[in-house]
């Protein structure tokens, strides 16, 4: 799946531009498998090609704003874990903007 795609998923997900903390959950969960057999791939080119700076190479710099962005959500939901309304909308525009796509 290409990265526009999983963006335009997320982008769905959202209510009035903002999302649930449920919402972002299930899709860290969705992605889960992806975010991990990247970063496996990526560690295994850096430890390969130790010289190389892998996260500049063209075919890589989409896998790596996919990371980005899961790392980032991640961070997002567990910073709204602790409260008590699990409901409350979350702006991602920010970090949406971010990602090159």
């Amino acid at each position: 799946m290409k990265l526009i795609d999983i963006i335009n998923e997320l982008k769905s997900l959202a209510e009035d531009g903002a999302y649930t903390r449920g919402k972002i959950d299930w899709w860290l969960i969705k992605e889960e498998e992806r975010y991990k057999y990247l970063c496996k791939c990526i560690n295994i080119l850096k430890a390969e090609f130790p010289t190389v700076v892998v996260e500049e190479h063209k075919s890589i710099k989409k896998n790596i704003e996919f990371i980005s962005l899961y790392d980032k959500l991640c961070e997002v939901s567990e910073k709204h874990r602790g409260t008590v309304n699990s409901h409350k909308l979350i702006n991602l525009d920010k970090i949406i903007n971010e990602i090159n796509y």
